[in-house]
């Protein structure tokens, strides 16, 4: 069977419609249409049917879909590996990192990295450390750059950068160090700072779980400008907070004891590919250079 049928049999799937299908991969509603029909000849089945007047799958169509996804995956990752050992690295590489090292370590790999490899085309997945973390697992992206060393036997991983967390206030605040009683503006539980920040809370004798927190979210940004506006503390990573602090909205109250690691991870089976090394030794170096600044 063509691989590009399967390609089709998938997209008629996801948009549920033969004409969309077709608008998205440049060809005939006919056309793709002729592709479905001759699947279903190959295979002596029927892929797709109607209910309330939604195209929808059968139960080979669903069973026929599940395997689909992973041929299509895997012949794209097989190309994507033969390519790299032929002359320049080509190919793609799809990056998930959490929200610190998309803002802060990203700007300053990608560009260096497209200078190295310009034959390559980047993707960029940005969620919390969990969801990262997930997405490597089920090789839904190449390579992951998270706040946490994955404990996996089948991942491996590169510590390239490190930051403090540091508590956060208004300006105007002048309280105690009694962390305990103090309102909290916290960071969702999957995120990898909120996870450093109660291992280090806890190393203080503060515990989390009886912290009062008057906001919950995943955005940094959000946390900060609240903070400002005296709404409560925040533990931020001092990357996301020297901005801020440098311009006078928020104050540093406190910073806590321990340092944070930021972990290239990726699968040991792909280690040794041109592709991946490419990557690890750019942003190994990028973030050296950058730490050297920093320090000088």
């Amino acid at each position: 069977m063509d691989i590009k049928y399967l390609d089709t049999f998938l997209k008629v799937c996801e948009l549920k419609s033969f004409t969309l299908a077709a608008e998205r991969l440049g060809l005939t509603q006919p056309g793709v249409s002729k592709q479905i029909q001759r699947m279903e000849a190959e295979l002596n089945t029927t892929l797709f049917c109607r209910e309330d007047h939604e195209l929808a799958l059968t139960e080979a169509g669903r069973r026929l879909y599940q395997t689909a996804r992973l041929l299509v995956s895997e012949w794209a990752l097989l190309q994507n590996r033969l390519h790299q050992f032929d002359g320049p690295i080509q190919g793609a590489l799809r990056i998930g990192a959490s929200s610190i090292p998309t803002k802060h370590f990203l700007p300053r790999i990608l560009p260096a990295f497209h200078n190295d490899c310009p034959g390559v085309q980047v993707a960029v997945h940005s969620h919390d450390s969990e969801q990262v973390l997930e997405l490597l697992q089920k090789g839904d992206v190449d390579v992951a750059i998270l706040g946490s060393r994955p404990e996996s036997a089948e991942i491996a991983s590169v510590c390239i950068a490190a930051d403090r967390l540091v508590i956060v206030a208004n300006p105007a605040y002048c309280g105690n160090s009694e962390w305990q009683s103090c309102p909290f503006i916290l960071r969702e539980s999957g995120s990898g700072t909120r996870r450093a920040a109660e291992e280090a809370l806890r190393d203080m004798g503060v515990f989390p779980e009886g912290i009062s927190y008057t906001l919950l979210t995943n955005d940094t940004s959000l946390m900060l400008r609240m903070v400002e506006s005296g709404l409560g503390l925040a533990i931020v990573s001092n990357l996301d907070a020297k901005d801020s602090v440098a311009s006078g909205h928020v104050q540093i109250v406190h910073e806590l004891a321990a340092t944070r690691s930021f972990y290239v991870a990726y699968p040991r089976a792909e280690e040794n590919t041109p592709l991946l090394q490419a990557f690890l030794r750019t942003a190994t170096l990028q973030m050296k250079q950058s730490q050297d600044s920093a320090d000088s």
